[in-house]
């Protein structure tokens, strides 16, 4: 058990990650982990933050993605639980599998939802898998991508196991069509209901995200959001400085920034303004 222990996290330490590529064995590398560390039902239970859910493994990368969701200080994840009340509405942007969607939806009320938003055809499916496994009749799967724009974006993905999240960008060989919408026409038609808590996490997308939710934004029963913010991956003339600003002439008047490696931000509205917090 102890030897399982340390190869596990050996195999989380970059130098160690960067040699067995160097010397060509990744794939034999992977093939062992995956035999050694899968679920033999294929089902990844997974208790975080004082939530439970479960997850489908199909593949190792599924795996090493949950497993390094789990790996984190569940510091974040239990702010944003604290910012959903248990009868409110919660949007998971960028939702992937579902991690934030299934262990809040599952600590949620009984009138309580999730809306989760994942428009990459691969992981939608493992979405609406996961849906499944946790029964979760108040978790709505939407196949689009939020933007500011009603049409198709294009979406891109390798197929290499160490990769995690696609991303939205040029299109290229390989890339997919997906369908993009504005969250504000979707909640005006009706399509959706009114969000209270958003979560956002879309690999350099988030300004375009926020423009197509300006007046959900600027509702006061929208009152916070957690935002990951790409800073390499943002488009020409979007910065974390512009999305701030944004968010507070929305009206979130307590916003907490937190630099680094996974760089985010809690936006909160509340009634005194104790000012940006960096």
């Amino acid at each position: 058990m102890l030897g399982q222990q340390i190869l596990r996290k050996l195999s989380y330490v970059p130098v160690v990650r960067r040699a067995v590529i160097a010397i060509g064995l990744r794939s034999f590398a992977q093939r062992v982990y995956e035999r050694r560390f899968a679920p033999a039902d294929g089902v990844l239970r997974l208790a975080y933050g004082g939530c439970e859910a479960q997850f489908a493994t199909p593949s190792i990368r599924e795996l090493r993605a949950l497993e390094l969701f789990a790996r984190g200080d569940d510091e974040e994840f239990r702010r944003v639980l604290s910012m959903v009340h248990e009868d409110e509405v919660f949007f998971d942007i960028g939702a992937q599998y579902g991690v934030y969607s299934y262990l809040i939806g599952n600590s949620l009320g009984a009138s309580g939802r999730v809306v989760a938003f994942e428009p990459f055809p691969r992981d939608f499916a493992l979405l609406q898998r996961n849906t499944e496994l946790n029964k979760s009749a108040n978790v709505l799967c939407v196949n689009a991508a939020l933007s500011d724009f009603d049409g198709e974006v294009s979406m891109s993905s390798s197929d290499d196991a160490g990769e995690i999240c696609p991303r939205i960008g040029e299109k290229t060989i390989g890339s997919q069509s997906v369908a993009a919408a504005r969250g504000d026409a979707l909640i005006a038609a009706g399509k959706l209901p009114f969000p209270n808590v958003i979560k956002l996490d879309v690999e350099g997308h988030e300004l375009a995200v926020i423009r197509g939710m300006a007046e959900t934004l600027g509702d006061p029963r929208c009152h916070s959001i957690y935002c990951e913010i790409h800073d390499s991956m943002l488009p020409p003339g979007d910065d974390p400085e512009t999305l701030i600003a944004f968010l507070r002439d929305k009206g979130f008047n307590s916003i907490k920034e937190i630099p680094g490696i996974n760089h985010c931000l809690f936006a909160e509205k509340v009634a005194t303004p104790p000012g940006l917090i960096n």
